[in-house]
């Protein structure tokens, strides 16, 4: 007899911190059947839990339209203070730190410049199946207590479909997200790879190689590649390049470091196998994780120099963005910090808009970036 009053009372103390922390005084909670499916529980249960929430004061039920929050429609909580934003992201604290991730670092030195207060979200459920991983679970963000929240590399299609993200002022950050709703700040991802093509293509290259993400089965990809490498690929199409299977730069981005390694250098073997007149001249590299180095490297042990014998155009995130410089690579620039700007721009337009927000378009902020020339070559003659 034990176990269902345990049930209940772990879903009153959930359906408790749900209603004051979501939930403003006048909004309506979800159907029954609704909060059953998300805790996992009957629909007879969660009535009992509404029934003792309601004994308390939290909400009320009104005649066939369910339960709302009680009181009035409150304000926004900044209204009064400085600017409260939430930052909400599918990773820990430690990883950040350990990975290094600069647009976290370069998002609290802006909020600090405008005086905004940014209150961090980990997430501490580290669950081992790897579509899970990125889930959070929404419904212990302070929602009452933030002017606006922030998602971070929170790509999973489960966790973006919570109604709460459509009830708040919420901004994805990185991502363009605006197809299922969500308002979202990112650089212009097909632009990237549609400024290297055109790029290498003025510079006379026809045959060209791409680098793509593989990933296993259930293992959430890198959208931002993913963007990237088709603007790279349409627009090379439609100016009469070509890109073929075996020249297709395979990045096992969540494989084990060794993995990465060979396949890289498999790659760059298989290349220098082909005569040269079948060897593309030209690369265009999403990103350039540090194994990419190790590429580099093994390639100009096989006497493929880059960029002599391989141009290269990749892309590049920085704080401060260098100058233009014949000793890099041709790189697209992501300014991180200008991006940075761009975020808190727009969540102070969000919040001033209030429920007006809640278009049927979602709002897009691109931030700004630039191809800079570098040490890219003109295609070889053969």
């Amino acid at each position: 007899m034990s176990r269902p009053s345990t049930i209940r009372d772990k879903l009153f103390a959930e359906l408790t911190y749900q209603v004051v922390n979501s939930f403003k005084p006048g909004e309506r909670l979800p159907s029954e059947r609704t909060l059953a499916a998300a805790h996992g529980v009957s629909q007879r249960t969660v009535h009992r839990a509404l029934v003792s929430l309601s004994r308390q004061g939290l909400i009320v039920v009104e005649s066939s339209r369910g339960w709302k929050r009680t009181g009035e429609t409150a304000t926004f909580a900044g209204s009064t203070g400085p600017l409260r934003v939430g930052l909400i992201t599918r990773r820990t604290l430690e990883e950040i730190e350990r990975l290094n991730i600069e647009l976290y670092p370069a998002l609290a030195a802006e909020a600090k410049r405008q005086g905004i207060e940014l209150d961090w979200f980990e997430n501490t459920a580290r669950l081992r199946l790897a579509l899970a991983r990125g889930r959070i679970d929404f419904d212990r963000v302070p929602w009452n207590r933030l002017d606006a929240a922030l998602l971070l590399e929170v790509e999973d299609a489960q966790s973006l479909s919570n109604p709460l993200l459509k009830r708040h002022p919420v901004l994805v950050v990185d991502r363009n997200f605006t197809r299922i709703g969500l308002a979202s700040v990112s650089f212009d991802d097909y632009a990237v790879g549609e400024a290297a093509a055109r790029h290498l293509y003025d510079l006379g290259h026809r045959r060209l190689a791409v680098m793509e993400e593989v990933t296993e089965p259930g293992c959430l990809a890198e959208l931002t590649w993913m963007e990237r490498r088709h603007g790279f690929e349409r627009t090379i199409g439609s100016l009469g390049g070509c890109i073929r299977p075996g020249w297709r730069l395979s990045y096992l981005r969540r494989a084990q470091q060794s993995k990465k390694l060979a396949a890289l250098e498999q790659w760059a073997e298989d290349l220098v196998r082909l005569q040269p007149k079948d060897r593309p001249t030209a690369l265009f590299a999403v990103s350039w994780p540090p194994e990419m180095n190790e590429l580099s490297r093994h390639l100009d042990r096989l006497k493929v120099r880059i960029p002599r014998d391989l141009s290269l155009v990749t892309v590049h995130w920085s704080v401060s963005p260098p100058r233009p410089s014949a000793d890099l690579p041709t790189r697209i620039q992501l300014d991180l910090a200008a991006m940075a700007r761009r975020t808190f721009e727009a969540v102070r337009d969000l919040v001033a808009r209030g429920p007006a927000r809640l278009t049927p378009t979602a709002s897009l902020y691109v931030a700004p970036m630039r191809l800079l020339p570098g040490n890219s070559t003109a295609a070889p003659r053969n």
